[in-house]
């Protein structure tokens, strides 16, 4: 293994599959490649969808590189107009399954499995029609590319349990995505059932689009499978602010549970900002916010399999270290990156995914 390149993999054995949680950081392109490429082949994985944070737009040696890695992908570049620093790769895989390649429009956009309890279908990197239109022209073209991909696998927007969207320049028009957004719920009748859980960041992205988009869509088969709103006992509801998410989704089957905590900021019941130019006491106050969720859900950090941390400027990330390693918390599997949150006033956000055995 390119000593150069940090792997965390965590190895979950579920009924009928193995998932992996394979984590990667390294100072190159060429390094992530290498360490992400053997361990696919060590494991004999395949992958489900693919996350690369931190990769300039400047350097064509290091696109090209990154053009390498696993498709489809989800590709960030940051809001720097270079390569510098760690670059981070997120994969999510399956052992023992095979996975059904999703095709739309040309491309291959996502991949669609399926065990005893339900099929699962994971959409990657989902792209506008046309980047040369305006802004919400391109909002309603991914949203509504999302749904015609779903429709054409059997599923409606309303099996959506997850979603990601990266707003290039967010802080320009982040209150009218959401506006945008959430007449497309109406419309989809999302709020009738199950709000997803949801990540909103400012970024830019390796095509040049104002938005792209994943998601993770789940079509039960058995009773057994439960799918319900993840509790969040220190904040309030993000719909009453007009923020079309929910702060959790868990899913629990026989002997697992999987919580996906959305993307959480320091903000209380009301939904204000607090602790305003601190970025410390914000770090602190979400950290506390997202142990709550997990306590609830019976889970802790050692359970967490895959994260992204989001910063608003770099000089902020020794404060996040500092609180896990005074907490004890392992940050190996939790992605950092800078990026603008949603409010500018907001310095920090965090996202997680955690899986528990033996429920």
């Amino acid at each position: 293994m390119d000593t150069n390149c940090k792997i965390d993999i965590s190895k979950i054995k579920l009924a009928g599959r193995t998932e992996f949680y394979v984590n990667a950081s390294a100072d190159s392109a060429m390094s992530l490649n290498d360490g992400t490429k053997r361990t696919i082949e060590e494991f004999n994985l395949s992958p489900i969808n693919h996350f690369i944070l931190g990769i300039g737009t400047s350097s064509s040696s290091t696109s090209k590189e990154s053009s390498k890695q696993a498709q489809p992908l989800t590709w960030l570049t940051g809001n720097r107009n270079d390569s510098k620093g760690i670059i981070f790769s997120q994969l999510t895989a399956v052992q023992d399954i095979s996975l059904k390649p999703i095709s739309f429009k040309g491309q291959i956009v996502g991949n669609c499995y399926e065990d005893d309890y339900a099929r699962y279908i994971r959409l990657v990197g989902l792209l506008p029609d046309d980047l040369c239109e305006n802004r919400e022209n391109q909002t309603l073209s991914l949203l509504n590319n999302m749904r015609d991909c779903l429709v054409e696998q059997g599923m409606t927007f309303q099996h959506v349990i997850r979603t990601w969207f990266y707003l290039d320049d967010l802080l320009e028009w982040y209150g009218d995505f959401n506006v945008w957004r959430t007449h497309f719920f109406h419309r989809e009748k999302v709020f009738d059932g199950l709000v997803p859980a949801s990540t909103g960041i400012g970024t830019a992205n390796h095509c040049g689009a104002e938005i792209i988009g994943d998601l993770i869509a789940v079509l039960p088969k058995s009773d057994e499978l439960i799918i319900e709103r993840a509790k969040s006992p220190l904040q309030g509801s993000a719909m009453d602010y007009k923020s079309s998410f929910s702060r959790g989704v868990e899913i629990k089957l026989p002997g697992c549970n999987t919580l996906y905590i959305s993307g959480t900021a320091s903000i209380d019941k009301a939904g204000e900002t607090l602790f305003l130019d601190d970025a410390e006491k914000q770090i602190k106050m979400t950290m506390a916010v997202v142990t709550e969720m997990l306590n609830v859900a019976n889970m802790n950090w050692r359970d967490v399999k895959r994260g992204i941390a989001y910063f608003k400027h770099g000089d902020y990330v020794p404060y996040f270290i500092k609180y896990c390693e005074s907490h004890k918390i392992n940050h190996s599997p939790i992605a950092i990156f800078i990026a603008d949150v949603c409010r500018d006033d907001l310095l920090f956000e965090i996202e997680v995914d955690s899986v528990q055995l033996g429920c």
